[in-house]
């Protein structure tokens, strides 16, 4: 790609926000306009303005998938703009693809943990699972964590988990620093 050029980037941004409006117009009311964000980490992705849609889909959300975790800056950004989201009260869909290996227990808990994060009324998670026979396909998975009942929160959404994250993903996994009260 070539550096970025702030002109470019504000002509790119304002694009997709007219593309945004273009669809919903299309749609009329009929469906629900949900674009997909990308794995949304990026800084030089400035298209942030999803006031003009019904919600987002993030994919790799909270993982890069098989056990691939999102870099530390990447997961403040991408929860700073899942909130953007859930605090509009927009649907959220957050794809992930952890591991079909046994051994990933704690990165489904780490993507489950970001989710209860971040989880408005309109929130949804989806763990499709890389297959281990085809890595380019996804396979079908029944994981027991679907039996967990998280309650009620305890505590408001925050505004932004850049508040929140210090001491984060350094040694502790981020399940481990809800149950030991780091984030609130």
């Amino acid at each position: 790609m070539p550096e970025q050029e702030p002109a470019f980037e504000t002509a790119w941004a304002q694009s997709m926000y007219e593309f945004n409006n273009y669809m919903r117009a299309q749609f009329a009311g009929r469906w629900l306009w949900i674009p997909n964000a990308g794995s949304w980490t990026t800084t030089r992705d400035t298209t942030n303005e999803y006031t003009n849609v019904d919600g987002v889909m993030i994919e790799d959300f909270a993982d890069y998938s098989n056990e691939k975790f999102l870099y530390p800056g990447d997961w403040v950004t991408q929860m700073d703009r899942a909130l953007s989201i859930t605090t509009l009260d927009k649907i959220l869909i957050a794809q992930s693809y952890p591991s079909a290996s046994g051994g990933a227990f704690y990165e489904r808990q780490e993507i489950l943990a970001s989710y209860l994060l971040v989880k408005g009324k309109h929130t949804y998670l989806n763990l499709a699972a890389k297959g281990e026979a085809d890595p380019g396909g996804l396979t079908l998975q029944w994981w027991p964590d679907y039996e967990i009942n998280p309650g009620p929160p305890t505590d408001p959404r925050p505004a932004t988990t850049t508040s929140r994250s210090t001491g984060m993903r350094t040694g502790k996994s981020l399940s481990a620093a809800i149950k030991t009260g780091l984030f609130w």
